[in-house]
């Protein structure tokens, strides 16, 4: 059980660092629009030349259409304490929050990651106090890539396991196993008109970790999710959490209906 735990969590651990290399090597920092600079504040200057910033600065990041102001301390992975530019160019948002509040960790868990770290006012998390990281949020025009379509992802579940496809509701989702191994479980799926939600899972109940791939086919945004086993089941939390979120955060009402 503990070797599965130490894989899950190497194999989480090396995904973020892989897409770490690939979110900041494509970074192109500019400065704020002229309409922005007053929302552009510059690092807070204390002892001297050191420099601290203010864990509610706004950066600007494009994702497609949509046009977010995202305070420094929900970003994944946060951008320097120093940096004097309010303009963030990647290929997608990545986000930290816990949820059932929504508010921001206090720490970046991009680098070590861990769902429920006490922090001050938080000092014994509870059952269902999670921090969940959207590590990768990408707009698409008319469907997911491949990699991040959880449509695709159930389609390959199931026809993977064939004629000894069993699906048993599990809460708000349902789970996908197979006849031959049926003690076996590792994904579960959600469909809804406006979205549809895919988890693939390693490790034992009690310390399962789950890949989580998000489709909000009403803002053609998909997202990337990391979270742990039993976090998996407030999945529900989790969307209508990050969706006011992003919605907060959206500077321009978006051509997308």
């Amino acid at each position: 059980m503990r070797k599965k735990r130490l894989a899950a969590i190497c194999l989480m651990t090396l995904s973020a660092l892989a897409f770490c290399a690939w979110m900041w090597g494509t970074i192109l920092l500019q400065g704020g629009l002229p309409s922005e600079e007053a929302a552009c504040r510059s690092p807070i200057i204390y002892w001297g030349d050191r420099k601290a910033l203010d864990p509610d600065r706004k950066f600007r990041i494009d994702v497609g259409p949509y046009r977010f102001a995202v305070p420094w301390k929900y970003l994944q992975p946060r951008p320097a304490h120093d940096l004097a530019a309010c303009k963030i160019n990647s290929k997608g948002l990545g986000v930290q929050f816990w949820i059932p509040d929504g508010k921001a960790p206090e720490r970046d868990m991009f680098w070590r990651p861990e769902f429920n770290p006490p922090e001050k006012g938080r000092s014994n998390p509870g059952p269902d106090e999670w921090v969940i990281s959207a590590e990768h949020i990408v707009y698409y025009e008319d469907a997911p890539s491949t990699n991040d379509n959880p449509d695709l992802r159930i389609n390959n579940a199931l026809r993977q396991y064939g004629a000894h496809t069993l699906l048993d509701k599990d809460g708000d989702l349902t789970l996908i196993r197979s006849s031959e191994h049926p003690d076996r479980k590792r994904d579960w799926f959600r469909i809804e008109p406006d979205q549809s939600l895919f988890f693939s899972c390693l490790g034992s109940d009690e310390r399962r970790l789950c890949q989580g791939y998000l489709n909000m086919k009403d803002k053609h945004l998909a997202v990337y999710l990391t979270v742990p086993g039993r976090g998996m089941y407030m999945q529900a939390t989790i969307v209508s959490i990050m969706r006011r979120l992003l919605h907060d955060w959206e500077l321009s009402v978006s051509p997308i209906q």
